[in-house]
């Protein structure tokens, strides 16, 4: 059993709507968040860095064409992606299946990573 086994954070419902963000990885994943120390967005991971990865390369591809019009600007893919809800469509298409997504471990194998921002 890791650490990882015996460890859960609950959040109670209807509160993610009130400045909590989450982002959705693979258990595989943990490493290299923590040997970097952050997440780094999608356009900013070395290609030596092995991930698994839950979108699909066509929607990936498309993030790295969309720019963002405000803020920093840059392209989508130059941000760590998150949701606001507890429940995202990668975890749907992780629970059904997704022919466009290379990831097929299901939803045992996903981290949420919830946080909380003062909006």
């Amino acid at each position: 059993m890791s650490a990882l086994d015996s460890w859960t954070m609950v959040v109670p419902r209807g509160r993610l709507d009130r400045g909590y963000v989450v982002h959705l990885t693979s258990v595989d994943n943990l490493a290299s968040i923590w040997s970097t120390g952050a997440l780094l967005a999608p356009s900013r991971i070395p290609d030596a860095m092995e991930i698994d990865e839950l979108g699909g390369r066509e929607i990936k591809d498309r993030r790295t064409k969309r720019e963002v019009p405000c803020s920093s600007g840059g392209f989508v893919a130059d941000y760590v992606p998150f949701y606001f809800s507890g429940r995202s469509p990668m975890l749907y298409f992780a629970h059904t299946g997704n022919p466009l997504s290379p990831f097929t471990s299901g939803q045992s194998d996903l981290v949420h990573l919830v946080s909380h921002v003062d909006v």
